[in-house]
């Protein structure tokens, strides 16, 4: 496993499914909190 950090074309695949679980996780949280605003507000 230490190869693995030692090599830079190992670690791009990393970098890119971190940084798209990253905007996903960024997209997904104001998609939530309207969902839980409107909950509150149609009581």
């Amino acid at each position: 496993m230490n190869g693995v950090w030692n090599s830079p074309i190992a670690l791009l695949p990393i970098a890119a499914l971190a940084a798209y679980f990253g905007w996903r996780i960024v997209e997904f949280i104001p998609f939530t909190r309207r969902i839980i605003e409107r909950r509150e507000g149609g009581q």
